[in-house]
């Protein structure tokens, strides 16, 4: 699934090619992609603004129009959002909505696995639209003493293993499982790790790598395995600086093999001799 990095490269992408444009028209080719509302009133409330600007929150983008209304897009597993510079490109066999735009290029919503989802909401109040309303601090904003002080005590009173904690989009957002791994093994930390268990500097080492790893992803263009490619359909690269993340029984650095191991459910990658 993208993550924030994988996101924010999509979201910078799609500033510079649409930012400014106006949506004239909108295909939906899957009607339950879009969700709750019905396929007419959603393309009633989009088609016709302005793109003012595009922000994100945690994994999912934001499309701000210039008529108060707000386009939500999760991209889930397999989704992507990607800019055509003209309509002449063929419509792709997994394609579920388009965008065409007032300069004749067109976005389109790709989605192999139909997991992905749009929703329309009042810019206004997207504080309290779900599934924004629920989500923690974002990791690579200066957090306020208030948040910051949240987040410890949410740690200390974790009962759960800190990759799960560091995975619960109600604590801290955008962050999923390669993420996880790749921040808990340049921490130095065990992902099965009782939170409560970590030092001040383990902690303090966690928010520091958390930033380092999530910014060099976005300049690499995030980590593309299988389907994941930005606005204009690039690969990332990150994936090629990955310490733990699917390289379980490869040679880490010090000497000692990657483990894999099933973690609520996940995959969880970690090496047994730089991660205590």
């Amino acid at each position: 699934m993208p993550e924030l990095p994988e996101v924010e490269t999509v979201r910078r992408g799609l500033s510079k090619l649409i930012t400014g444009k106006k949506i004239t028209a909108v295909k939906v080719f899957l009607p339950k992609t879009i969700q709750d509302c019905s396929v007419e009133d959603f393309i009633k409330a989009v088609t016709g603004s302005k793109v003012k600007s595009i922000g994100r929150r945690a994994k999912i983008l934001l499309l701000n129009l210039s008529n108060g209304k707000t386009i939500l897009v999760h991209l889930k597993m397999s989704g992507r959002l990607i800019y055509y510079p003209n309509n002449s490109h063929p419509v792709e066999k997994h394609t579920r909505l388009q965008f065409n735009l007032d300069n004749n290029a067109q976005v389109r919503f790709i989605d192999t696995r139909k997991f992905g989802y749009l929703r329309v909401a009042e810019t206004n109040k997207l504080s309290r639209t779900s599934p924004l309303s629920n989500l923690g601090p974002e990791p690579l904003e200066d957090l306020s003493k208030q948040d910051f002080k949240k987040l410890i005590s949410s740690i200390v009173a974790s009962k759960r293993p800190i990759k799960n904690w560091l995975m619960d989009q109600s604590f801290i957002a955008g962050i999923g499982n390669l993420y996880a791994d790749e921040i808990l093994y340049a921490a130095g930390i065990k992902p099965t790790r009782l939170p409560s268990s970590l030092t001040s500097g383990e902690v303090e080492a966690l928010f520091f790598n958390m930033r380092v790893i999530l910014n060099q992803a976005i300049k690499l263009g995030g980590s593309s395995f299988n389907l994941y490619v930005d606005a204009s359909g690039r690969k990332g690269s990150y994936q090629q600086q990955l310490k733990v993340y699917r390289r379980q029984n490869q040679a880490c650095n010090c000497g000692e093999k990657i483990i894999k191991i099933k973690l609520a459910g996940r995959s969880t990658h970690f090496c047994p001799g730089c991660q205590k």
